[in-house]
């Protein structure tokens, strides 16, 4: 996927992503829920990663259904089609291309899921109409995004968090992304020419050695990076690690969520 700037020739991001998927899997099965994904439909899961999503849609649709899976990702689209074979999984169509170049057969599909992708993307539009084009008159799209993304916060507030998590921004947007892309998303979806934009704001919070923290502690892994790229210091990041395990042993306080955009549009 072009501009997907966390770790994917990591063993921890495979189980961050995998942890990910759990966590917000109400959420997820709840956005399904909207767009009435069921048996027999046909379903395009863009920038599906390890297929986390995929496994869970092909339950879904069934043998009578389809699920095409598309990641730019040699590593993640090697695991998913691994688990396919072993579980014996032949309604799974794996396509391994970069979002922005990949057309899907015009009007194939019943509906298109593209959760936490489009942040990562220079051009989220044209994945958008890609999107409009691949799906059938009265096919759905569904989309999870963050806005606004700074909204992040531990209670009671820490600096040195806050400044993890503008780093965290600053990384994806020099990358050509944007964190706060689920903002703009239904002005992107009416411009395709879809219509039933319903766009739901979706603000989670837990206190610390649950699901939703520990989450946000995997997460962390991956902020390496950020001292890879001089937007923090190593010692900004032992301070992050420091205070987050400082709250758990005391079972202090909470973990505020981004807000996640949860927002389901049709075509007409």
């Amino acid at each position: 996927m072009s501009g997907y700037v966390l770790r994917d020739r990591d063993k921890s991001e495979l189980e961050r992503l995998r942890f990910q998927h759990a966590v917000w899997r109400a959420e997820t099965e709840g956005l399904l829920d909207r767009c009435a994904i069921g048996i027999g439909d046909r379903v395009l899961d863009l920038g599906c990663g390890p297929g986390f999503l995929s496994l869970d849609l092909a339950t879904r649709v069934g043998e009578a259904g389809q699920v095409t899976a598309v990641d730019s990702s040699e590593r993640f689209t090697g695991f998913l089609l691994s688990h396919l074979g072993q579980r014996g999984i032949a309604h799974v169509e794996v396509v391994r291309a970069d979002l922005l170049g990949w057309e899907a057969p015009a009007g194939r599909y019943d509906a298109a899921v593209c959760r936490w992708v489009l942040m990562f993307l220079p051009d989220p539009a044209a994945v958008i109409r890609r999107a409009f084009t691949a799906l059938r008159p009265g096919g759905a799209l569904c989309v999870l995004e963050y806005f606004p993304f700074l909204d992040i916060a531990l209670e009671p507030g820490d600096e040195i968090f806050d400044r993890i998590y503008r780093a965290v921004a600053r990384l994806i947007r020099d990358a050509g992304g944007d964190p706060d892309v689920g903002s703009r998303v239904p002005t992107m979806l009416q411009e395709a020419g879809f219509t039933a934009v319903d766009a739901r704001a979706i603000r989670r919070s837990d206190a610390p050695a649950s699901p939703l923290w520990e989450w946000i502690v995997d997460t962390g892994e991956n902020h390496r990076n950020l001292v890879e790229n001089d937007l923090i210091t190593a010692d900004d990041l032992a301070r992050y690690y420091a205070l987050l395990e400082d709250r758990e042993r005391r079972a202090m306080g909470r973990f505020i969520a981004p807000t996640v955009q949860s927002i389901v549009a049709r075509k007409p």
